[in-house]
């Protein structure tokens, strides 16, 4: 694995094994994050994405442990944010020793954005706070509503069980762009199992890969790309036109220094998927990683 590739994916996941489409029980999910962060698998994990109303189930599974696990807590609505933070304190107190929540993550309609609500998020020590927008043509205006809430990002959707669940390329250079131009943290969610854009056949639709977006991203951060030119590094599906050397990468003949990519992983904090397997076993068949990175 080179340099370039190594930053810019380095704990780039949050393991969501408890989401679909895995689905996984609490004990098959706690076990597998064990697992991961016993194995040569660890360097792109980050956080355990728990829901916020299984923080209790999720106490009672934890195994003992040399060092807290890091948590990214998923909570249901702005409306329910008072319910959620009291559950997550009530689990701090509980288990502070075995798991630290450090980010949580909350869906809100674009048009309907509470700057007073979205402050509280902000200072309630919940860590980093990352609203769920969803696509459509106000989601420009709540991003930089967002923007102006210190301590809050925001997070996209990239797929699901429908094909019109995936917004296309266009849409997402325009997310990735405005992101990046005023530097207000995002993280994605779902459809990003895979590191190319491609054909899913379980959807009949065509999907995001995260090196694509990753590439994109600090380029963008590099070379101020349009939104077109942005968009068509997303939909790009040959691995040939990415290259990852050990101080920089390139999309054809357009360079990203080690800088930018640094830069990119400021901004983009992580993107959540129910395995961690599929991922490194792509990179290994584009031989961008050797099989030892799946011990």
């Amino acid at each position: 694995m080179t340099g370039s590739l190594e930053k810019l994916l380095e704990k780039a996941i949050d393991y969501a094994g408890l989401f679909p489409p895995a689905l996984l029980s609490m004990d098959e999910a706690v076990a597998e994050y064990a697992a991961i962060l016993s194995s040569n698998k660890r360097w792109i994990v980050n956080r355990f994405a728990v829901p916020v109303s299984r923080l209790a189930e999720l106490g009672s599974h934890l195994p003992p442990m040399q060092e807290a696990w890091p948590l990214t807590v998923i909570g249901r609505d702005l409306a329910g944010y008072a319910d959620d933070r009291k559950l997550i304190e009530d689990f701090r107190r509980q288990f502070e020793q075995k798991a630290k929540v450090q980010a949580f993550e909350v869906k809100a309609n674009a048009a309907d954005i509470e700057l007073v609500r979205l402050a509280s998020l902000a200072n309630s020590s919940l860590g980093n706070t990352y609203v769920e927008l969803d696509w459509g043509d106000e989601m420009s205006e709540a991003i930089h509503e967002i923007a102006d809430t210190e301590s809050v990002g925001v997070k996209a959707r990239l797929g699901g069980n429908t094909a019109g669940e995936c917004p296309d390329p266009a849409h997402l250079a325009e997310f990735l762009q405005e992101c990046i131009q005023i530097e207000l943290p995002f993280k994605l969610t779902a459809g990003l199992h895979h590191p190319l854009r491609h054909f899913d056949e379980s959807v009949k639709s065509p999907s995001h890969g995260f090196l694509n977006i990753l590439t994109a991203g600090t380029l963008a951060y590099e070379h101020d790309l349009s939104v077109r030119e942005l968009a068509e590094i997303l939909s790009d599906e040959s691995p040939a036109s990415f290259h990852f050397e050990e101080n920089s990468l390139k999309w054809k003949t357009i360079e990203g220094s080690m800088d930018s990519i640094t830069e990119l992983r400021t901004m983009f904090r992580s993107f959540g998927s129910c395995s961690i397997d599929e991922p490194l076993t792509d990179l290994c068949k584009l031989g961008l990683l050797n099989a030892e990175s799946m011990v």
